[in-house]
């Protein structure tokens, strides 16, 4: 858009931002006849704290040392993005492909790979390794011998698996914080709206409840686990018969004091023998036994955590179908080609201005215009008067209120600058040369 006002022109660029779907840059060039100061503004329409919100520069007409214009057709906003911002670019491009040429197998893969299908797979696995922990045959179960405590470390690390991703749960049914937030960007596929979280009244409630008893569960199981494992455990550098004055008398010694060694705990405690029935064990204490003495004493607390995450794995498997059900109906009435869109920058004419300055400390000013506007009064407005350069002063600059654009953007050019080679582009039927005679001796084209 060019407005004429007296001795001021202004032109304004407006389009989508390819970063943050939905927000709308808005680029607003002023430009003054003779000597004045020219100004240039980018905003974006967000209130987003990552990334730039606003940039700017103002400058002297005079102090123009050449202009450099380019034809692209793209995403005028990749012009202006950061190092991180363009990371994210490409991590876009990456999920746009996958989407359109293999939408099934993407929709797919973003409703099956989450943190609630993870701790749903961690838990059934968890049951089955407390089962395995049982002393077993082929056809019944052998409780007179010591638990498998291989199974038992494995359920500890299954567990704390289990932990971790049901705190992602958390975060990914939007149970903590405003529910609304991360619905936009380019991994916004990958977490289920607002929408699908609270399809149903009870919904929201349900999942909050049942992940802080799970979180709470595989907590204590973190810690009874590894305790388990060790309890009742043979002491292989024991002494029989070391802890008795008179071989077959009484149990009358100190654990590590002596010939009397009752195992690593009981020796740097000094616990009396007599308290520890039998100070020395030679086997495995089994799971249950006929004396009481002899067991190990985790029958119950295995037992019970076997039962919980079986109970538990139940309700995990109830949570799932309820909230990927939702996340269904809600993808039912929403097309792939809609997220395509939302991830998809979209590639519009434009121009791409390129301003050096005489002073080396100002360095370059990029900016883009429509590809509608016109460049040969542009051009005159940007280049200073012929001998207006004769007074030039570098202390006469106006340093930006924000941090200038980069230059350069490594990336993919989607057509080729020249303008020669747009035909094909509607928009672009229109003859963007400047006139001889017309522009500034120290114009450049691309």
């Amino acid at each position: 858009m060019m407005e004429g006002l007296r001795s001021e022109w202004e032109f304004e660029h407006i389009y989508p931002d390819g970063l943050r779907p939905g927000v709308l840059v808005r680029e607003r060039l002023l430009l003054r006849e003779g000597d004045g100061l020219c100004k240039w503004k980018r905003n974006l329409d967000t209130s987003d704290a990552k990334g730039v919100q606003a940039q700017g520069e103002v400058w002297r007409r005079n102090s123009v040392k050449n202009v450099c214009f380019a034809a692209r057709v793209g995403d005028p906003s990749r012009e202006f993005s950061l190092f991180g911002e363009r990371r994210g670019m490409k991590n876009r491009a990456s999920l746009v492909w996958l989407w359109e040429k293999a939408p099934v197998l993407t929709g797919s893969l973003c409703t099956l790979t989450n943190p609630l299908t993870a701790t749903l797979l961690f838990c059934g696995g968890l049951a089955l390794a407390l089962l395995a922990a049982f002393p077993h045959t082929d056809y019944r179960y052998v409780m007179g011998k010591a638990p498998n405590t291989e199974y038992l470390w494995l359920s500890t690390g299954l567990s704390l698996l289990s932990f971790a991703t049901t705190c992602l749960c958390f975060w990914w049914l939007r149970l903590l914080g405003p529910k609304a937030i991360g619905e936009e960007g380019p991994f916004a596929a990958f977490r289920p709206t607002s929408a699908s979280t609270n399809r149903w009244v009870w919904q929201s409630t349900l999942n909050g409840i049942f992940m802080g008893l799970f979180s709470v569960w595989f907590l204590f199981l973190m810690i009874a686990l590894p305790i388990m494992a060790v309890q009742g455990l043979k002491v292989d550098f024991c002494i029989t018969g070391g802890c008795e004055s008179k071989l077959g008398g009484a149990v009358d010694g100190t654990c590590g004091v002596g010939r009397c060694s009752c195992g690593s705990h009981q020796d740097l405690s000094c616990t009396k023998a007599s308290s520890l029935t039998p100070y020395c064990r030679t086997v495995d204490a089994p799971i249950c036994s006929a004396n009481e003495n002899e067991r190990s004493g985790i029958h119950a607390v295995l037992l019970i955590s076997l039962i919980g995450t079986l109970i538990s794995t139940a309700v995990l498997c109830i949570l799932w179908l309820v909230n990927h059900a939702a996340i269904v109906m809600n993808l039912a009435a929403k097309d792939t080609s809609t997220t395509v869109s939302q991830m998809k920058p979209q590639n519009v004419p434009y121009h791409r201005i390129t301003l050096t300055f005489e002073g080396k400390q100002q360095g370059q000013l990029i900016f883009t215009i429509s590809a509608d506007e016109d460049l040969s009064m542009l051009a005159n407005l940007l280049m200073p008067d012929t001998g207006a350069r004769t007074d030039y002063s570098p202390f006469g600059f106006a340093p930006s209120f924000a941090p200038p654009p980069l230059a350069t953007f490594p990336g993919i050019q989607l057509l080729p600058d020249d303008l020669d080679e747009l035909h094909h582009w509607p928009t672009m039927m229109q003859d963007d040369r400047v006139s001889e005679g017309g522009a500034p001796a120290d114009l450049q084209w691309d």
